[in-house]
């Protein structure tokens, strides 16, 4: 047989294959094959190399199959509308809205990965490349060309006669190697100038043809050359291919390599060549392209597409920083694989066990028990992605289907007292709530530097400011709402606006809703945002999300009010520990039901629970520290975050409008980003509630952009505030030239008293409430700021009032 036209599948495969179901239908169209057996050029055997062991070993026995038929296979797996063929890709840019591909029949598409696996002279690789080369950030050993040490001749004959050819008959597969003496064919240093050529199509085939006729292969009466399966081969099922190397990069932005593997299609499954997949004659072999006389190619790409795929099962967002994560991920583990692979000394019984060992399996598809008498090996990509969901599943079953926040905790008050009373709520909140009037700031000596007092905010507004753990607030608020309007679990994978049409929107799950109005309230990370990007953005919004603080967050578990007797204090106790020259600070705060929070921000996150365990907090018996709150928390209750800082200048497109942290995510510093997301809700339900039963395009652009302007002002305000806020917990080195610190600590201990009520007076006037619904008496000292959105709103609905008793009086008598 000649390289390259079928694969040996031993157990390192049927663990995946029967995750993917695929595992029967293989078996039965291939051949069980124990034994490579080496003959000379006079037919006798030399010896055998006998792999029966690794059915023991690995569980299951080797097979040989035919390329096209395990393509074909594979192919069935995947829906239909999911191929597009005949696609030669062309280029390609990539940025952080997404990858765009252009295709040589002039077609183009956009995705969010592109995985070449487009063969050894891979189309993808050689457009990255060619952009990273321009960049001057391709390592030199990426831009040689291919090296080879051998040309290989591939192909897969037509039908033989089993009685010519009388191996055909075992029901085992017979793989016969003939070693030639002082031949081309056998010692690469020696290789003839008719197969060094690089031309390639049926010309070239032929000239190689004609120099191997008259090799001898064994079988059948012991006359057989390779004459006898070349003539059985049609011209157009042989090709020829060079080898070998291993490509260092592998990955750059949204862009991964995988695989090594060549195919040649046989007569009876012959795919049309304007029906191949993407790519050249060749399949998976873009990123390391090696020997085939190791007989491992095609496995490692197999190996590759298992990692990868773990990898992007648990990809948190399509932003570029994470897709770089999952792909360097996915090299650490498969590089040295393929190294070891190209640099295979051949010496298989020392290899055995090593290889029967390589038995990965997928982590989002069931385990498939392993019966292997050798251990299977570790699977860096099994074992950490299957942690990954298995503590993503803890964490939503502890937060009842609740997003993580960037703090466990909500501080409300006056801001919200009329609304709340309005939809019915507030003394459910206050039930499932402690007040909090004041932020207590300690030193690391647990001493107390300064207290921010908010006791005159709760007579400006009417009532005083409470702090309630997001759960509980989640609790009440989805209590209001009828459990046949609430969907759990829904991630919304695209959206498509036609004018004037229903917006289609499809889930992770393979539903599909239409709906007339869009509101993207799904956090920082919106997946609601992100498909409004597929339109022209401000360049400000096309940019990450910037962060300067890394933090944990947590609440513990039920604590002893003995050990910690701020529990048994009334009022919340907020407390923030300032350090000096430490790059963190830590705050804790109590709320009711025992829950507490916890959240501090440093520079390496990999190695906060080290560095935090011994930072000193207030309250006990003095001796306490942030050990005594992360030992008492369960590790699937806490999570790092990324506390970034952004105001989006696009909050609406079309039917689509985005609230909350999906427009304006702000510092937690400042308590504002939940009191936010509750006025955008406030503001947009007013302006939805004077639309019309079935509103045009042009009708929601009005409205909302009557939103916006109310809004986008108090978003920019509470940035601000939360900005500085933050800079009280920064490091304070007199040294440093950054004072900011300092200063802003100075500033808060030392501020008028007539200035800070000024402040308060600001901060307590804006107190929204919803046009549709009884208004609630104002009941706060200050007088409550102008309301757009509620003032016009009721204008309108007067209006419509006015309106419709005109029409019932012009209506004639019964």
């Amino acid at each position: 047989m000649l390289f390259g036209s079928a694969l040996y599948l031993g157990p390192e495969l049927f663990s995946v294959f029967h995750q993917l179901g695929i595992a029967e239908e293989t078996i039965e169209q291939s051949k069980p094959c124990h034994s490579i057996d080496v003959f000379s050029e006079d037919r006798e055997r030399q010896f055998t190399i006998d792999f029966s062991l690794l059915r023991e070993m690995g569980g299951y026995e080797g097979r040989l199959i035919s390329r096209t038929v395990i393509y074909n296979i594979l192919l069935s797996k995947v829906p239909p509308q999911n191929l597009h063929r005949p696609m030669r890709m062309l280029s390609m840019t990539q940025g952080e809205n997404g990858v765009h591909i252009r295709f040589a029949n002039g077609s183009d598409f956009e995705g969010d990965i592109l995985v070449g696996a487009d063969g050894a002279y891979s189309a993808v690789r050689q457009n990255l490349y060619g952009k990273l080369k321009k960049d001057r950030s391709l390592p030199a050993s990426d831009a040689k060309d291919l090296p080879f040490s051998c040309v290989c001749l591939a192909g897969h004959s037509g039908s033989l006669d089993p009685e010519r050819f009388t191996e055909l008959k075992d029901p085992q597969c017979h793989f016969y190697n003939t070693i030639g003496t002082g031949k081309p064919y056998s010692e690469t240093s020696k290789l003839h100038n008719n197969f060094r050529t690089t031309d390639w199509g049926e010309g070239a085939v032929e000239s190689m043809c004609d120099e191997v006729r008259d090799y001898p292969i064994p079988g059948g009466d012991g006359t057989l050359t390779l004459a006898d399966l070349i003539d059985g081969t049609p011209k157009s099922q042989m090709t020829k291919v060079m080898l070998e190397k291993v490509f260092d990069t592998w990955h750059h932005c949204r862009t991964v390599l995988i695989g090594d593997g060549e195919f040649v299609f046989s007569e009876k499954d012959k795919i049309d060549e304007d029906e191949r997949p993407l790519g050249n004659e060749s399949l998976m072999d873009s990123v390391h392209k090696i020997h085939p006389a190791g007989g491992q190619g095609a496995l490692l790409g197999f190996h590759d597409a298992i990692a990868l795929a773990n990898w992007i099962n648990i990809l948190p967002s399509k932003r570029v920083k994470h897709t770089e994560y999952i792909f360097k991920q996915y090299k650490k583990e498969r590089y040295p694989f393929a190294k070891a692979a190209y640099n295979h000394d051949r010496n298989m019984s020392n290899v055995s066990d090593k290889i029967s060992a390589q038995r990965p399996q997928a982590s989002f598809l069931p385990y498939v028990e392993d019966n292997g008498t050798v251990k299977a090996a570790y699977q860096h990509s099994y074992v950490k992605t299957a942690k990954m969901m298995k503590d993503q599943a803890a964490a939503e079953a502890v937060s009842q289907d609740t997003p993580v926040a960037s703090s466990l905790s909500a501080v409300l008050g006056p801001d919200l007292y009329g609304y709340m009373k309005q939809v019915g709520i507030y003394e459910d909140f206050v039930a499932r709530s402690k007040a909090c009037n004041s932020i207590e700031y300690f030193g690391e000596d647990r001493k107390q530097d300064f207290v921010i007092d908010f006791t005159p905010y709760s007579e400006m507004g009417g009532c005083e400011g409470r702090i309630i753990g997001r759960t509980q607030l989640y609790e009440i608020l989805l209590n209001a709402i009828p459990a046949e309007r609430c969907h759990m679990g829904m991630k919304m994978v695209s959206m498509t606006q036609d004018k004037d049409k229903p917006t289609t929107v499809i889930f992770a799950d393979g539903s599909v809703h239409t709906a007339d109005i869009i509101v993207g309230a799904d956090e920082a990370y919106s997946a609601v945002r992100q498909a409004l990007g597929q339109n022209k953005l401000p360049v400000s919004d096309a940019a990450d999300l910037p962060f300067s603080v890394v933090g944990v967050t947590g609440y513990t578990s039920p604590l002893d009010p003995e050990m910690f007797s701020a529990f048994k204090n009334e009022y919340s106790q907020f407390w923030n520990v300032l350090s000096r020259d430490k790059p963190y600070s830590g705050t804790t705060s109590t709320t009711d039901k025992d829950l507490r929070r916890l959240v501090w921000g440093e520079e390496a996150a990999e190695a906060m629970s080290n560095d935090l365990r011994d930072f000193p907090i207030p309250g006990g018996d003095g001796t306490r520290t942030l050990a005594d709150l992360i030992d008492a928390t369960p590790k699937n209750q806490m999570t790092n975050v990324m506390l970034e800082e952004k105001i989006f200048d696009t909050w609406h497109h079309g039917c689509a409008v985005l609230i909350g942290d999906a427009c304006h995510k702000v510092h937690p510093a400042g308590g504002q980003g939940a009191l936010l997301g509750f006025h955008d809700v406030i503001a947009l339900a007013n302006w939805i509630n004077v639309l019309p039963a079935n509103p045009t395009v042009q009708e929601l652009e009005t409205v909302f952009k009557e939103y916006r302007r109310e809004r986008h002002p108090y978003a920019l305000a509470a940035f601000d505030h939360a900005r500085n806020m933050s800079n009280l917990s920064g490091k304070v080195l007199l040294h440093d030239a950054n004072l900011t610190a300092a200063i802003s600590r100075f500033v808060i201990k030392n501020i008028p008293n007539w200035l800070w009520r000024l402040s308060l007076v600001k901060m307590s006037s804006n107190r929204p409430q919803v046009s549709f619904l009884p208004l609630v008496k104002d009941i706060g000292a200050v007088k409550s700021a102008h309301q757009l959105s509620l003032h016009k709103t009721q204008k309108i609905l007067r209006e419509k009032e006015v309106a419709k008793a005109k029409v019932a009086t012009a209506a004639p008598l019964a």
